[in-house]
């Protein structure tokens, strides 16, 4: 840590105010304000209101910051309307005199990740009282290199957003233009089901016992690789369709040498009529699998309610085109995608190097770039 630096506990350079507690039936379908509570401050879109008049710390209001402390946890930074916060997150005034909201947000960011690697889990179910959070100590540079610090990690912040942004453009101009080269037609585009172009069916599942983290091949379930098996099942890239679960009617390409569980519907072409990849772009756009999703507490999808999907068909030379369009778009978008992520890494120990002290402050988020 610099001479210039001080060591204090947040207790020392803010408030932790308490929210509000509510029982179940104090939770109304409408009201005058929303109650924030921790499953909503992170990703929960169904909001209970209330009609209660609070004191004023009972409020958060756009700009406010935030800690949830029960379960999942971590700061925010509300963007909001005013809402009543539940009594699992806490509003936190910080003393302006010795910190910056968007340092102490950063610096309780980073704070998360310490005690995470302090419990030894990579685990979220974690909680941390009032009194925890109080007396844990902070080094804290003057509010100059505060500035400094936010203005650093917030360019870093600017440019993950740039990239996300761009992968979601890259996004929308791949469905758009393979919808639109899948509605050409032609007189020489057949018109076919899958189950009549394509064998479709599930294969064995094995159980969680069965597989071993050390075995040489993957395990792909419902939506990805779920474990390893010391046997494949498939030798090459297989189209799958998710038939089970909450994710039902995703389409992927496996990877070659896996197994592919029965959570998993393989859609794969009889004969030269349709290459696998043409079928993975065309079950994305021109097929609605969802149409044959059925059950409700467990949606599922059969082989039976699958194969009488009606599929357009282009010539082998026109599916390639098609194919290798919409390949070099995905292209970018994987290269995007690697970017962000390994933007988002040098983030992570950016932040941690600087909220150390050890470290001289970049000046650019270029002259990082140039480090790294």
């Amino acid at each position: 840590m610099r001479d210039n630096w001080t060591e204090t506990t947040l207790g020392q350079i803010a408030v932790f105010y308490n929210g509000k507690a509510y029982k179940q039936q104090q939770l109304l379908e409408e009201g005058k304000y929303r109650v924030l509570r921790v499953g909503n401050f992170f990703s929960n879109g169904n909001w209970y209101w209330s009609d209660l008049e609070l004191d004023k710390n009972k409020y958060c209001d756009t700009g406010d910051l935030l800690y949830a402390w029960s379960a999942s946890f971590g700061p925010r930074i509300w963007s909001e309307e005013k809402v009543i916060y539940h009594y699992h997150i806490w509003k936190i005034e910080e003393n302006l005199l010795k910190v910056e909201k968007k340092f102490l947000y950063f610096w309780l960011e980073d704070d998360v990740q310490r005690m995470k690697r302090d419990a030894g889990t990579g685990s979220i179910m974690m909680h941390i009282t009032k009194g925890d959070i109080e007396v844990r100590q902070i080094n804290l540079p003057p509010i100059a290199e505060q500035k400094r610090i936010v203005d650093v990690v917030s360019s870093v912040d600017a440019y993950i957003d740039a990239l996300q942004q761009h992968v979601a453009a890259a996004r929308a101009a791949r469905k758009a233009v393979l919808h639109e080269l899948l509605s050409i037609g032609g007189n020489d585009w057949a018109e076919t089901t899958l189950g009549e172009l394509c064998e479709i069916y599930q294969p064995e599942t094995i159980s969680k016992a069965q597989m071993n983290d050390a075995a040489p091949y993957i395990v792909y379930g419902a939506n990805g690789p779920v474990g390893h098996f010391s046997r494949f099942n498939h030798e090459e890239p297989e189209v799958v369709v998710t038939c089970r679960g909450a994710t039902c009617g995703v389409v992927n390409m496996t990877p070659p040498n896996c197994w592919i569980t029965g959570n998993a519907m393989v859609v794969r072409p009889r004969d030269e009529r349709s290459t696998k990849g043409f079928l993975f772009w065309a079950l994305q756009t021109s097929v609605d699998v969802s149409a044959t999703i059925s059950g409700s507490a467990q949606p599922q999808i059969t082989r039976t309610g699958l194969a009488p999907s009606k599929i357009q068909v282009p010539p082998i030379a026109e599916q390639k085109r098609i194919v290798e369009i919409v390949s070099s778009i995905e292209d970018v978008i994987q290269a995007t995608e690697r970017a962000v992520v390994e933007a988002k890494n040098l983030r992570s120990g950016l932040l941690s190097d600087l909220l150390s002290g050890e470290h001289e402050i970049p000046v650019s988020y270029d002259e990082l770039l140039g480090a790294a």
